[in-house]
């Protein structure tokens, strides 16, 4: 299986994520801030934070332009520094960022 990482990152959280994940898994670690291009991937890990109870717009740009045909699965890893995580507002951004890329007809492996 073909896997990689991508990663938006304001603090330097999500890329302490994304880096820990790619050496445990031995996968390669892609900036988005780099725009990097993904190209044939069987599961793509897309980790970012959650601020203001929304996701980073720079993972939703991603998510948009984002070739289904070379990303077959994607796995959303998120963080929030909230108060209370679990809250409604924080599980509605989680299904919001999973169905924008489910419904580019790529399953996206998520929970809340």
């Amino acid at each position: 299986m073909n896997s990689a990482i991508a990663y938006y990152s304001v603090t330097g959280h999500s890329k302490k994520i994304a880096n820990a994940v790619g050496e445990a898994l031995q996968i390669p670690v892609y900036d988005l801030k780099k725009n990097p291009d993904i190209a044939d991937c069987d599961l793509l890990f897309l980790v970012s934070g959650i601020y203001r109870a929304a996701a980073d717009p720079k993972m939703l740009t991603l998510l948009k332009r984002m070739d289904n045909t070379k990303v077959r699965k994607a796995a959303l890893l998120t963080s929030s520094a909230a108060r209370s995580p679990g809250s409604a507002r924080h599980a509605n951004c989680f299904k919001r960022l999973a169905s924008r890329f489910s419904s580019k007809s790529t399953p996206a492996l998520a929970h809340s």
